[in-house]
């Protein structure tokens, strides 16, 4: 259960950070195209930058199938000795 919880923590992460991404994106391409900055951004080059979006394959989830090993070895699997 806490590799559920820790995988789904982390899920959320992304996603947060991912509209906070597009958000700043949404936040700079407003700016460069409003006046005063619009003439700046024209002079340096500034073009407007694309959104993240996931491709629809990345929002499958994987499937994880977890099992013991069929022989565990005693001490750790330490054979070194």
């Amino acid at each position: 259960m806490r590799l559920q919880g820790e995988i789904e923590r982390l899920e959320q992460q992304i996603a947060d950070r991912r509209e906070l991404y597009n958000d700043q994106v949404y936040r700079y391409n407003a700016t460069i195209a409003q006046v005063p900055a619009v003439v700046l951004a024209r002079l340096l080059g500034w073009m407007p930058r694309a959104f993240f979006d996931a491709e629809p394959a990345a929002e499958q989830r994987p499937s994880i199938e977890l099992r013991a090993p069929e022989n565990p070895r005693p001490n750790g699997g330490d054979t070194a000795r």
